[in-house]
């Protein structure tokens, strides 16, 4: 098998704001698997918060042996071989969406019946992202098909920007504080202000490394909390439930689909609230992590919406769900002129 690497930076349509500063565009590396002349494909999505690059994937990549792949024992053993080593999560993720791509083009299956999953399960609702700076009544009249609406926080006035919003939208709130909340002490006040409102989860709205002020916010208010960047692998989750109610699970931090289907699976052994998450990736990435949906109560997959030169197809947004268009792999396809344009 052979493996191509495509830089390419992904442009945002309005400036992204975080509380640890503002973006404008996404690094990306796609993947491209090819033998016997059928292609999979898989993304490496690096915001410029995270320690791997375009230059760490490819150098990655380039310094691996990528075997024949006959059987499905092949592919499990490759996969087995590749998490040996802790480290290049993204660049791993990208690698595994994009041999499980190819391995479920080759044998006809979508992603989702590779895992197993059961179509009879529910789709969960997908969020709608609004940052300081947005438009309210635009962004709300753009997300009128959507139930849930992920404001993202962690900046002076975010408790007044939220209410404001949910002055003039009746839709369920989710907070990304992204660690904005500097101590506990300020996460309680805040809190306190948002006590009356329609808020399905607050996302990471303490440092990290502050497992105390966890625990603190935790045990003091009714809130549901989810893990974000404190979480990474299945190893953090029994810590993780000391602290929180639920993990944000990400393909690129945990190391592709394959991981993120089992740390689901575990997670949900210890009653784990489960929110699956996206790096801001173009619909290739999504459509990966859309294989496995139905095992989460919410999803925050509405990156392609957020891009204005998305060179993949394939995904869809419909009474504030995502579906995948195409049974066959992940169902992402590449608008190829775009690629080869590079």
């Amino acid at each position: 098998m052979q493996l191509t690497t495509i830089p390419f930076q992904l442009r945002f349509r309005k400036p992204f704001v975080l509380a640890s500063g503002t973006r404008t565009h996404t690094s990306v590396v796609y993947i491209k698997a090819i033998q016997n002349e059928i292609t999979g494909w898989g993304e490496a999505a690096m915001p410029p918060y995270v320690k791997e690059t375009q230059e760490s994937v490819i150098h990655f990549v380039q310094q691996l042996h990528i075997p024949i792949i006959n059987t499905l024992d092949d592919l499990n053993l490759f996969f087995e071989k590749l998490y040996q080593t802790s480290g290049n999560y993204f660049a791993k993720a990208a690698i595994n969406g994009a041999m499980l791509d190819w391995w479920t083009r080759k044998n006809s299956l979508s992603l989702s019946e590779y895992f197993g999953i059961d179509k009879n399960l529910s789709t969960p609702d997908c969020c709608y992202t609004i940052t300081n700076g947005d438009d309210i009544k635009h962004s709300i009249k753009q997300a009128v098909d959507f139930k849930l609406l992920k404001i993202k926080a962690g900046f002076d006035g975010d408790v007044e920007f939220i209410k404001e919003i949910a002055a003039i939208s009746e839709k369920q709130i989710c907070i990304d504080a992204n660690q904005g909340w500097v101590n506990v002490n300020v996460a309680l006040q805040k809190t306190a202000q948002l006590k009356n409102l329609n808020i399905a989860f607050i996302e990471q709205p303490l440092p990290v490394d502050d497992w105390q002020g966890m625990q603190k916010l935790k045990q003091h208010t009714t809130f549901n909390f989810i893990a974000d960047e404190s979480f990474q692998t299945i190893d953090d989750l029994k810590k993780i439930m000391d602290c929180f109610h639920g993990v944000n699970i990400k393909l690129m931090k945990c190391g592709g689909v394959s991981n993120a289907f089992e740390i689901a699976k575990s997670a949900r052994q210890l009653n784990a609230k489960l929110l699956l998450g996206c790096m801001s990736e173009s619909s290739c990435g999504i459509a990966t992590a859309g294989a496995i949906q139905q095992l989460f109560d919410w999803v925050d997959l509405d990156g392609p919406l957020l891009i204005s030169n998305n060179p993949f197809t394939g995904v869809r947004y419909q009474e504030g769900k995502i579906f995948i268009e195409n049974n066959v792999g992940t169902g992402a396809l590449s608008v190829e002129s775009t690629l080869q344009a590079l």
